[in-house]
């Protein structure tokens, strides 16, 4: 898996658009300083709170209710960003089998997979906003109105899609650029425009005859289930956005469970009800410790102390490859960003020395792993939300479970 830029500078683009492309970025880079600077303030009340507490002092009043907001907000506010300068989750195990004809085709898939999906969560979320002002929504404790970081979480989501229609007009003219300067293999492509005209005719099949369709597949849900997955692995595999394929198959499988207005209405409670909830403020909070590590130079830090509490064993290298990464995941707690990151710094180390690449990539991807199960770890945050359970508490079982272990 990859962070794939799609937006990255190639023949075929002109130069205005090129231009434009320059200017979203630097636009939307400001927005996510400002979303940025939002999350370290709330980690600063939320250090400042803990000092509180730990010495019997009156805390800071309703701070979840402060975190869950400006959160929000703050998430919000770094996707424009994201998309202005390409970067998605991917899965590229199939990059390589991909000739540049079907890799221009697949990106403006992408894109507009892209849109719609943005699309969607802005108009969702800004309905949602309405129905709370007409409500009166206000917080419990701060009596702070809802609506309006609603209405700025979908105005960033908004901003998001103009973004990526940018990032359409990108795909289309290197596309054309593509087919004008290079031929590519002989069939290059077909597979996806044929892929492309079943998935429409299909989907044209199941709007015309949607009430038939809905019958059939909540009469075979364990099918329909597994079709579904198998759809979402054909598409990732094809280098189209993890979250992207992810989303909109979850909204067009609750289409057919739900209805198209139940399951769109549901799509933007639950998108804005997952970034109101203060539990969800602790997975950006670890990515930021994360970049600020790596930006510190900590990932090499980190690999020397290894380096040089393992060189006495033989393949002292790859061993502190996998300590490393446990050393950095105990920082992110993200395996992706774990394996980015120690990969950068173990991987040059390891080729000098006459390692194998498969020793190399071997030993990166293992150690990647433990960004994951070490302490704090991103899964087990994502468990508690899905189970309502405490993170505090799942960290302090698992911790003891791994010491246990350990012994």
């Amino acid at each position: 898996m990859t962070l794939a830029a799609h937006a990255s500078p190639t023949p075929g683009v002109p130069g205005w658009l090129k231009h434009a492309g320059g200017v979203s970025i630097a636009f939307s880079r400001w927005i996510a300083a400002v979303g940025v600077v939002g999350m370290v303030g709330i980690a600063f009340l939320t250090t400042i709170d803990a000092i509180l507490r730990e010495f019997s002092l009156q805390p800071i009043a309703a701070l979840n209710e402060i975190v869950a907001l400006v959160f929000a907000v703050s998430i919000a506010a770094c996707l424009p960003y994201a998309i202005a300068v390409g970067e998605h989750l991917t899965v590229d195990l199939l990059e390589k089998r991909i000739g540049p004809r079907a890799g221009a085709q697949l990106e403006l898939v992408a894109s507009i997979l892209t849109l719609a999906f943005f699309g969607f969560l802005t108009w969702q979320i800004s309905g949602y906003a309405n129905e709370l002002a007409s409500q009166g929504r206000v917080t419990v404790i701060l009596n702070w109105p809802e609506p309006p970081f609603l209405y700025a979480v979908a105005t960033l989501f908004g901003i998001t899609t103009l973004l990526q229609t940018l990032m359409i007009l990108m795909a289309l003219y290197r596309i054309s650029g593509i087919y004008r300067g290079a031929p590519g293999a002989r069939g290059d492509g077909a597979w996806v425009t044929g892929g492309l005209i079943v998935l429409c005719a299909l989907g044209t099949y199941a709007a015309a005859n949607f009430e038939q369709a809905s019958a059939a597949i909540q009469s075979q849900a364990m099918i329909s289930s597994l079709l579904s997955l198998v759809i979402l692995w054909i598409l990732m595999l094809a280098k189209l956005p993890m979250g992207t394929v992810m989303g909109l198959v979850g909204v067009v499988g609750s289409m057919f469970f739900l209805g198209t207005m139940p399951a769109l209405t549901a799509l933007g409670s639950t998108a804005a009800g997952f970034l109101t909830n203060p539990d969800v403020a602790v997975l950006p909070l670890f990515l930021l410790m994360g970049s600020l590590a790596a930006v510190a130079g900590l990932a090499e830090d980190i690999y020397h102390l290894a380096q040089a509490t393992l060189k006495g064993f033989r393949g002292g290298l790859a061993l502190a490859t996998i300590g490393g990464c446990a050393g950095f995941g105990a920082v992110t707690g993200s395996s992706i960003a774990t394996v980015a990151t120690i990969g950068k710094v173990a991987i040059p180390e390891m080729r000098q020395r006459g390692y194998s690449d498969k020793l190399i990539t071997g030993s990166v991807a293992a150690g990647g792993t433990l960004g994951q199960i070490v302490p704090p770890s991103t899964a087990i945050i994502v468990y508690a939300l899905l189970t309502e359970q405490s993170i505090g508490r799942l960290f302090v079982v698992y911790q003891e479970g791994a010491h246990r272990v350990v012994l």
